[in-house]
């Protein structure tokens, strides 16, 4: 039975966390991917909090791999390209259409790194399997996948939201990230 009441004990998240963590297996590949991760959240987001050590750790892990970013057409996942590219990170810019990304492509001109354009429709299979095909045809493989496409609907309580704009949302927001993972994720693990 639960405990409630006084005799309650609230545990902290991040010892509730720490706990679950000293449990798991070890796997350098994940160890490695999360220390980049937490790297990567600060030099995306506190830029000024980073010591020159840990930028040219990022540097080095960075430099001359190819990063997919989905969405990279405009707005976060442009910036996001652009700074990977700032950080010697080839990229492969991806839209809906081709046209969408060329103020990306302009925009990375002069970056100093390859860059490779793929588009595709991420709400449907056809769209997926054109992004998949696009990125063996330039630079063959992926070093890191950024899943930053997504969709949402219009602010509304849950309980109002229509069953085909869940569909909508599910197509991108899920089976495109397990569809673009099932086809580059095991590569990148086997590298």
């Amino acid at each position: 039975l639960p405990v409630t009441g006084s005799a309650a004990r609230t545990v902290p998240k991040e010892r509730m966390r720490a706990a679950q963590l000293a449990h798991r297996p070890k796997d350098p590949l994940c160890e490695q991917s999360i220390a980049v991760a937490q790297t990567m959240a600060g030099v995306l987001g506190r830029q000024e909090d980073l010591t020159l050590a840990a930028e040219e750790e990022i540097m080095k892990l960075l430099e001359g791999k190819w990063a997919l970013v989905t969405g990279s057409s405009r707005g976060v996942g442009q910036q996001i390209v652009k700074g990977l590219a700032g950080r010697k990170c080839n990229v492969v810019v991806h839209g809906r259409q081709p046209e969408n990304t060329d103020g990306t492509l302009e925009l990375l001109k002069s970056s100093g790194v390859q860059v490779h354009r793929v588009s595709g429709d991420l709400s449907v299979p056809e769209g997926r399997q054109a992004v998949i095909d696009g990125v063996c045809a330039g630079p063959g493989h992926v070093d890191i996948l950024y899943n930053n496409a997504g969709v949402r609907s219009e602010w509304t309580p849950i309980w109002e939201v229509e069953a085909g704009d869940w569909l909508d949302i599910l197509q991108v927001n899920l089976l495109a990230m397990i569809a673009l993972c099932n086809a580059f994720g095991p590569e990148m693990k086997r590298r």
